[in-house]
């Protein structure tokens, strides 16, 4: 019986093809954008690491400042939403990898969103699959987020539910706690994004 969505995902040997090719390639790019420092909440999961909300986010140099201005010395381009509120930290990782955290009075709750160059072998391929091969998702499916950008969805059971996509040469994921950040949530939340970073 598995333990939730993330159980799928738990420590064990690298697999080779197929679906565990795809569990691999979803654990890499959701738990830690293929090795930037990001971990994945277990959410009532018992199957890996916490995590953290708060301000302080492990792999990630909280940026001073207003995020308006902190996000212009994040090292890749991206621009905030403002409709999905204030941001409570802007953070830059090593690797050119920058995090966005929103806290639980955003207008989608607490969720991060994260981008970074995109990682050799990752492309839309890699997409299509996260948005198909998630066997402990309730939802996991390809999304419309603006014309000619779709991101895989995986949502339900009791890991974390995220929405992963492409946009101007980065991996681009939201990524919030199953008990506050629905895949409808997931979802809007990463069309605001990609919408504003297609300008």
């Amino acid at each position: 019986m598995r333990a939730g969505k993330w159980g799928a995902y738990a420590d064990g040997p690298r697999p080779a093809g197929g679906r565990r090719l795809a569990a691999v390639v979803i654990a890499l790019a959701v738990a830690g954008l293929l090795g930037w420092g990001l971990t994945h909440p277990n959410a009532g999961c018992a199957c890996g690491p916490t995590i953290s909300f708060g301000r302080h986010q492990p792999g990630f140099r909280r940026l001073a400042g207003a995020p308006e201005r902190a996000v212009l010395r994040l090292p890749v381009h991206v621009r905030l939403a403002s409709e999905l509120g204030r941001p409570k930290g802007v953070y830059a990782g090593s690797s050119h990898a920058a995090l966005v955290l929103y806290g639980a009075g955003s207008r989608y709750g607490a969720f991060r969103f994260t981008a970074a160059p995109l990682p050799d072998g990752f492309g839309a391929r890699a997409v299509r699959e996260l948005a198909s091969e998630c066997d402990v998702c309730t939802e996991n499916r390809l999304v419309l987020l603006v014309p000619g950008v779709r991101g895989a969805l995986m949502a339900g059971g009791t890991g974390p539910n995220s929405v992963t996509w492409l946009e101007n040469g980065m991996q681009m994921v939201v990524l919030g706690p199953a008990d506050s950040f629905g895949g409808s949530r997931a979802v809007a939340a990463a069309r605001a994004l990609a919408q504003v970073n297609a300008r």
